[in-house]
């Protein structure tokens, strides 16, 4: 048996994308929080300066955060998927080439069981924080 190997995603340059961005968690694309899948799951997004609060009410996306609308009707992370990677995919692929986001949507299960939060996932930006993780990991060594 040949030893896991794990790998370590660079940042995104913070450059806002006009490619899609592949999310990977236990969200699905069913109206069922309660049930985890078998297996991970893997969301389209695509990145928006404006997210939604309400019918024909936007709000601009705050600097820290990446706001998205799935590529696919209602597909989201959901429960438990705080921390699921945001990432931009190499060109032509579904291979990760850059650490976009990270998860910070769903936190109860009575939040995400709202029909609201359906089609809806939050992400901190990486960009917006990588000189304070930089300053973290030099100081935890």
């Amino acid at each position: 048996m040949s030893p896991m190997m794990h790998h370590v995603l660079p940042p995104c340059d913070g450059t806002e994308v006009k490619d899609e961005l592949i999310a990977v968690g236990m969200g699905s694309i069913a109206q069922q929080f309660i049930l985890l899948p078998r297996v991970l799951h893997q969301a389209l997004f695509q990145e928006h300066k404006f997210f939604t609060v309400g019918f024909l009410n936007y709000e601009r996306c705050l600097p820290y955060m990446v706001c998205t609308e799935p590529l696919l009707s209602k597909s989201h992370l959901g429960y438990l998927d705080n921390g699921s990677p945001l990432f931009l995919p190499k060109c032509g692929t579904q291979m990760p080439l850059c650490l976009y986001g990270v998860a910070a949507g769903c936190v109860e299960s009575e939040t995400c069981n709202r029909n609201n939060f359906i089609g809806k996932s939050q992400f901190v930006k990486v960009s917006f924080y990588f000189d304070w993780l930089k300053k973290k990991m030099k100081s935890s060594r």
